[in-house]
């Protein structure tokens, strides 16, 4: 296991020197505050509370949700 991974930090670094998306979203559910704290802790801005549709497909079942949107943005981006 990497350094940063054992020490409980986020693994968004890496992602941050690729090319490509220069955004990450979350979607935690609102209610959880912990995921909530953790994501603000490693630089996650907070949006929006959204209702997330439930979503029903031969491959996977996920029930209609209250999320709440978290914002990553690549150093540099807009």
């Amino acid at each position: 296991m990497r350094p940063a991974a054992a020490a409980g930090r986020s693994r968004c670094p890496d992602v941050r020197l690729r090319r490509g998306p220069r955004r990450i979203v979350a979607e935690p559910d609102a209610r959880n505050d912990d995921v909530l704290q953790r994501l603000e802790r490693t630089g996650f801005v907070l949006g929006p509370e959204v209702e997330l549709p439930e979503v029903d497909l031969p491959e996977v079942y996920l029930p209609a949700k209250r999320a709440r949107l978290a914002f990553l943005s690549a150093p540099g981006s807009r």
